[in-house]
């Protein structure tokens, strides 16, 4: 897969921006609104992730739907934050669409990382971003201060502290008295549309059958990437893209079955991915190798024929 190149940026503090060698583009911020017995002097604005996350959009279309993506402009504003000192980074990720916003704020998601990509989502809220992440941490996971309605009078908003409980980040408990240290994330200008769904296939020379190759995207070639991993050709997240993990696997896959390696899963190929490894078993029996052949040849018509019916 394109391994993604993240860009320094300007970081600004509150009240003040300052200057850094490495640092090359400016975001504006949205500020945290100043509260009596709040000090948010102490807080340093990070800018929002400059680049789109495949991997990351996947979970996001997961969470609110395909439908609602497709019908209604959605963008999306992310940070990487390791929360829980593991070594890998969570996202935390403000989703702006008018299907999934509310009075209360937009959906907002921390989504966990590991070593094989995102893993669960630890929460999932409403809420206007600008959330402050915390110096001090709760079994091993970074506290959160967000901004909310007061629960007592509504048209107010008050800071709250989020702490992990062990599963996942629990209620707010609303906060009077304290000084802000830590991070501001979520209240850069920074968004990603998230598009709708976009199928690029290939078609085969001289042919009404689908080709995949390097360059193609959608749920085809997601249904191809995951055959290849469960046949042990392919380690990484599945985003829907044909890309050069991709066609690297496709070419030892066709190598290793005495196919021209040539990148691209065209027919032959395809015949041979669709079978499932179990066929090669001798200990199945014949209505179980029925069974694999039946979905042997939803699989091959699926790919090389319709492939814009898939999902």
């Amino acid at each position: 897969m394109k391994s993604w190149i993240k860009f320094s940026l300007s970081i600004f503090c509150s009240g003040a921006a300052f200057f850094h060698s490495n640092l090359v583009q400016a975001q504006e911020f949205e500020r945290l609104p100043e509260l009596p017995g709040i000090d948010t002097s102490q807080v340093q604005y990070v800018p929002g992730e400059t680049v789109r996350d495949h991997n990351l959009e996947q979970v996001i279309i997961r969470e609110i739907g395909r439908d609602i993506i497709d019908g209604i402009e959605t963008r999306y504003s992310y940070h990487k934050m390791d929360l829980n000192s593991d070594g890998y980074d969570e996202a935390l990720v403000l989703i702006r669409n008018s299907a999934v916003c509310g009075p209360t704020g937009c959906q907002t998601l921390i989504v966990q990382g590991s070593s094989s990509g995102y893993e669960s989502i630890v929460s999932n809220y409403l809420s206007s971003g600008r959330w402050v992440i915390g110096t001090d941490t709760k079994n091993g996971w970074k506290n959160i201060y967000k901004l909310s309605r007061c629960p007592d009078d509504i048209s107010k908003v008050c800071y709250g502290v989020s702490q992990f409980d062990g599963r996942e980040y629990g209620v707010s408990r609303v906060i009077s008295r304290i000084t802000l240290r830590g991070q501001v994330v979520l209240a850069s200008s920074e968004s990603h549309l998230l598009q709708p769904q976009a199928f690029q296939y290939s078609r085969c020379s001289q042919s009404d059958e689908f080709c995949y190759r390097i360059g193609d995207r959608g749920p085809a070639v997601g249904r191809i990437i995951n055959l290849l991993i469960g046949k042990g050709y392919y380690q990484g997240n599945n985003d829907d893209i044909f890309g050069s993990a991709t066609q690297t696997a496709i070419k030892n896959f066709q190598r290793d079955l005495g196919l021209t390696p040539d990148g691209i899963a065209g027919p032959s190929t395809i015949y041979q991915l669709c079978f499932s490894n179990e066929i090669y078993s001798p200990h199945i029996s014949q209505h179980r190798r029925d069974q694999i052949g039946r979905a042997h040849r939803i699989c091959r018509t699926g790919l090389l024929n319709f492939p814009e019916m898939l999902e």
